[in-house]
């Protein structure tokens, strides 16, 4: 990778938090996940190559935007409020991401950077990377036998490096923006239903057959840990949706809550 999630995001988080009104947030950080998505569909007929041209157009966009909408529509008014806490992550105050505005040519630019984004730095980490193909010493091995099941060349050692070093950089950036309350402002804006053990279980039981269901598919046509991964978190997304569209119903109209 690095891998999907946090490590691809780390390096971008100021970027939204320094200018808001210029940078797309949500669509720069879905988007620099986007495409690893494509491997849901490995091995299908809609298997698609979202790390080079033109799937990082035609592939990473339009998904992008797709699941940008979802996690402000539909997930963000409902899912904060079933978090823990958090402590200084004050992760309830991110339901104010469901206030956010999509800009359509702002969504567009910021959609596509983060997609690039994800893919320069994959060329540092893989060895289909331009690093490993054009400079000599990068794909050379460290250890003489494989260790753990893996080869390990340079471009493995900063794959690592790289995912436990970006990892640490996006929770710790989280943890400081929690702290500060970032979302403070906008999750007072946001009316959301009242919690109880019934919206518990409207939101938690969906994203576990999910999950389980993904699980299954991984156990039965497991296709290596990349692919794998992201399929789980397919599962449990679709399931958070399902869940997140059935809360507002069983509980009818929202109320305002308090202090995160």
């Amino acid at each position: 990778m690095p891998f999907t999630f946090f490590a691809h995001q780390g390096p971008f988080l100021p970027l939204a938090r320094r200018w808001p009104g210029s940078v797309d947030g949500v669509t720069l950080v879905i988007g620099s996940m986007s495409p690893d998505f494509a491997y849901v569909a490995n091995g299908s007929r809609f298997d698609v190559w979202a790390h080079g041209f033109p799937g990082v157009v035609a592939f990473c966009v339009p998904v992008t935007l797709l699941v940008a909408w979802l996690v402000v529509r539909v997930v963000a008014p409902v899912v904060p409020d079933h978090l823990p806490g958090g402590g200084a992550f004050h992760l309830r105050e991110l339901r104010g991401l469901a206030v956010h505005r999509f800009r359509p040519a702002r969504a567009v630019v910021w959609a596509q950077l983060g997609a690039l984004s994800h893919v320069g730095l994959d060329e540092f980490t893989h060895d289909w990377g331009w690093f490993a193909r054009h400079v000599s010493w990068y794909d050379q091995r460290l250890v003489g036998t494989n260790w753990l099941g893996r080869e390990w060349t340079v471009f493995r050692v900063v794959q690592y490096v790289g995912h436990v070093g970006g990892s640490a950089l996006c929770v710790w950036l989280l943890w400081r923006y929690g702290r500060a309350r970032w979302m403070r402002a906008r999750a007072l804006a946001v009316a959301v239903p009242s919690v109880s053990i019934r919206s518990h279980a409207a939101l938690w039981v969906p994203t576990a057959l999910g999950f389980g269901a993904a699980g299954a598919w991984v156990r039965l046509h497991g296709a290596g840990s990349a692919t794998d991964i992201l399929r789980l978190a397919a599962g449990a997304f679709v399931g958070l949706l399902a869940g997140s569209l059935a809360v507002p119903r069983l509980l009818g109209a929202p109320g305002r809550r308090g202090e995160s």
